[in-house]
């Protein structure tokens, strides 16, 4: 059984280098699982299982995806409009503890277990403030502007919103009731929010959240089945963000 993993070019490239350094440790681990590795695509790896070791693809498949990727199911609305209860979305895990570019939406731990996804608004070292008039990180203003749909959300009592935070630009549900808040990153840590601002448990409440802790960074949503029934339109969108930068604290 061939096993066909398809994503964006990167994380395919990143898969691909873990498969060929599972290779060449199999020796050492006294047994083989991998018979070979090949991109036949920049966004296509394809895994051969050993023979003797074919009848066990089962484990094969848990051991991918503990080393680089899982596919994650959404729960709640704290992400609308981005992402809707019953999204699956694909998770780039060879990004886990790593310090994730702004915009980027990550999954981490919890404090009581739980696995949450948020996105990240500031990274170490960073001053925030946030308002019901806009958002500012290290003083400088980062507004906001209206939705394509903010006249139709209006209509509903809802306030969307446009935001650019570096390279990645998504739209949001502004909380008119909140009070401001300003806080600095602590080093090692990042800010994250729930782009359904009224609902969201995030940073505001728990805190900055240590880097160590992201599990993995969001790339695309894979399909997305609300109420049990598939929504085909919403397969593959892209959670794109800007790389991170350089000179970010840790």
């Amino acid at each position: 059984m061939l096993l066909r993993i398809e994503g964006p070019a990167d994380v395919v490239d990143g898969a691909g280098s873990w498969c060929e350094g599972a290779l060449r440790r199999q020796d050492s681990l006294g047994f083989r699982y991998i018979r070979d590795c090949r991109e036949p695509s920049p966004a296509v790896l394809e895994i051969s299982p050993h023979p003797q070791e074919a009848a066990d693809i089962a484990a094969l498949t848990a051991t991918l995806r503990d080393e680089f990727f899982e596919n994650f199911e959404v729960h709640g609305d704290s992400m609308l409009p981005t992402l809707r209860d019953g999204d699956v979305v694909f998770v780039d895990k060879l990004e886990r503890g790593k310090l994730p570019a702004r915009g980027a939406i990550v999954l981490f731990d919890g404090d009581g277990g739980e696995t949450m996804i948020k996105r990240v608004i500031a990274l170490p070292g960073e001053a925030l403030e946030l308002s019901a008039e806009g958002l500012r990180i290290d003083g400088h203003a980062l507004p906001s502007s209206a939705a394509a749909d903010a006249e139709a959300a209006s209509s509903c009592g809802v306030r969307l919103s446009a935001q650019d935070l570096d390279a990645s630009r998504f739209e949001f549900i502004a909380d008119p009731r909140a009070g401001a808040l300003t806080a600095r990153v602590p080093d090692g840590h990042v800010f994250v929010l729930g782009d359904n601002r009224p609902v969201s448990k995030d940073s505001r409440t728990i805190g900055p959240v240590a880097v160590a802790r992201i599990a993995g960074v969001a790339r695309f949503i894979a399909w997305s089945a609300p109420a049990g029934r598939f929504d085909w339109a919403r397969s593959t969108t892209p959670l794109s963000a800007a790389s991170p930068p350089t000179d970010a604290g840790k």
